[in-house]
């Protein structure tokens, strides 16, 4: 193994941090090649930094993220996001890295709030609202 402890989770998310980068591109791109990229060296990390069947948490989770945030709407981006903050809990947890466990739980309540609140909202009546 070329990282060592934590430093797999680590190295996950310097790629992820340079995905969030080149996706601001997105629009003047009109191939999907910063994506495939992205899924690439994601995949690359994690089979390196391989060390339990835990680790297949930190290729699935930037991999599902990366698709929703390429193709998805901001409703898949969400659950997505969802999805893959309790990867990194998880993974997190089982590596004793609790504080980075406890953002990636906050992150994740938060788009679960915001999907409740987005969902009670339009299930309002409309014309409650305007009496």
């Amino acid at each position: 193994m070329i990282f060592a402890g934590r430093y797999d989770g680590a190295a996950s998310t310097l790629i992820c941090t340079i995905r969030a980068f080149l996706f601001l591109f997105q629009d003047q791109v009109k191939s999907n090649k910063i994506f495939w990229r992205c899924v690439i060296a994601q995949v690359v990390v994690g089979v390196v930094a391989w060390q339990s069947p835990l680790s297949l948490l930190i290729i699935v989770a930037p991999v599902v993220l990366c698709s929703v945030n390429w193709f998805g709407s901001v409703k898949s981006i969400k659950y997505g996001t969802i999805f893959s903050d309790g990867c990194w809990v998880i993974f997190d947890i089982s590596n004793g890295i609790y504080i980075e466990a406890t953002r990636d739980f906050a992150e994740a309540l938060s788009n679960i709030i915001g999907l409740v609140r987005e969902r009670k909202t339009k299930t309002v009546d409309i014309g409650k609202v305007l009496d």
